[in-house]
């Protein structure tokens, strides 16, 4: 099942040989009714998923990520 992310954080553990990557979504609440119509809209943020990989696959996933996107701009 595919989910849609909007953001994310990265952390790094103590050790320094692990890291760990949220993936989230914001989203507007609705629920937030403001009479001042100019004021921003208020969103949440939602955990959609959470992975936590070593140096080694951190490393393997730049190095995918990078190559897919220089791919993408070589054709655009």
């Amino acid at each position: 099942m595919l989910q849609y992310v909007d953001g994310f954080t990265c952390a790094v553990n103590q050790n320094r040989d692990a890291l760990s990557i949220q993936f989230v979504q914001h989203e507007p609440d609705l629920s937030a009714s403001s009479e001042h119509k100019a004021e921003p809209i208020r969103t949440n943020v939602t955990e959609i998923a959470s992975v936590v990989m070593s140096f080694c696959s951190a490393e393997a996933l730049l190095r995918s990520l990078q190559e897919l996107l220089s791919q993408a701009e070589d054709k655009g």
